[in-house]
């Protein structure tokens, strides 16, 4: 099943921009690298790259190299994962 999300924020800037749209699919295990879509316990749903996997958990980081901390930087259960960004577009204003 693919779902749709948009991006708030600029922890992952330069790979996504807020108001980007991301489509994702539900996979069994995100790999290291994989920009995924996580339900955070603590600040709700947020769009982040694996930076390690092992039993069961991942560990999340932002792409932007301005910000020097992040909201994931703890080890998310790979079940609150709702999907991994297949492709992102931005609809452009008129």
């Amino acid at each position: 099943m693919l779902n749709l999300f948009q991006v708030k924020g600029s922890s992952m800037h330069p790979a996504l921009s807020a108001g980007d749209f991301v489509v994702t699919r539900r996979s069994k295990a995100p790999v290291v690298g994989d920009i995924i879509v996580v339900n955070d316990e603590k600040v709700g749903r947020i769009i982040k790259r694996v930076r390690s996997s092992d039993n069961g958990l991942v560990m999340l980081s932002g792409d932007n190299p301005r910000l020097s901390s992040s909201s994931c930087d703890y080890a998310h259960p790979t079940s609150s994962v709702v999907g991994t960004v297949l492709f992102r577009f931005h609809l452009p204003f008129f």
